[in-house]
């Protein structure tokens, strides 16, 4: 006897938090029928100031369908919330099969298709020999075969060797020496070799033109 009315009074239970949920979404359906009445009222009338007719014709016929179906949920709601335990189960199943139609009725857009495509891979193809070789390369030779350093530091610092006629002065080791007008160890000549990194290319350079 008590196991019966334990499962009463669950049954009673539930059946209240049924009620009192319908009962719930029923003032929230409400509440959104307003507020989408309203919008495409304002639309319509929108149209019509606007001289779109059919719009205007298109939104008054959407405000009918969509009236329609919310007084139809409004009633199914409302049945819920007086609803007692031999008429939930019912309808229940009455307000879902009732959306599942809209839902089922309701135009569904197709699926973009992929924009890609599928790519073959290009045959190789067998380029004629070049006749004149690249810029860099080019240079590259000339400062080669010239023995000249490259100010961008590509290469290896190599100056020219001596000429004959210079070597043919005879100078000497003193001659290389330091002299009083122009000690190596001078401020300012120390100065000069920083400032061009002490690169003798750069050093060569500036002696050329300046001495």
């Amino acid at each position: 006897m008590q196991s019966v009315d334990a499962k009463s009074g669950q049954d009673d239970g539930e059946l209240t938090s049924r009620r009192s949920e319908a009962a719930a979404k029923r003032q929230e359906i409400r509440s959104l029928r307003n507020e989408v009445l309203t919008r495409i009222d304002a639309s319509a009338q929108g149209a019509e100031g606007r001289g779109a007719k059919q719009s205007a014709a298109e939104a008054r016929d959407l405000r009918r369908q969509l009236v329609s179906r919310f007084d139809a949920l409004d009633g199914d709601l409302g049945s819920l919330e007086k609803a007692d335990r031999s008429t939930l189960g019912p309808r229940s199943r009455q307000a879902a099969q009732r959306i599942e139609s809209w839902l089922s009725a309701r135009p569904v857009a197709p699926l973009p298709a992929p924009n890609w495509k599928r790519s073959e891979p290009q045959p190789t193809m067998t380029l004629p020999a070049a006749t004149d070789a690249p810029r860099f390369v080019g240079d590259t030779l000339w400062l080669l075969r010239h023995h000249y350093a490259s100010a961008g530091g590509l290469m290896q610092v190599a100056l020219r060797s001596t000429p004959s006629e210079a070597s043919a002065c005879g100078y000497t080791a003193a001659d290389l020496a330091d002299a009083p007008e122009a000690p190596k160890s001078h401020v300012d000549i120390q100065a000069l070799a920083k400032e061009l990194d002490y690169n003798p290319a750069r050093i060569f350079a500036w002696v050329n033109q300046n001495v």
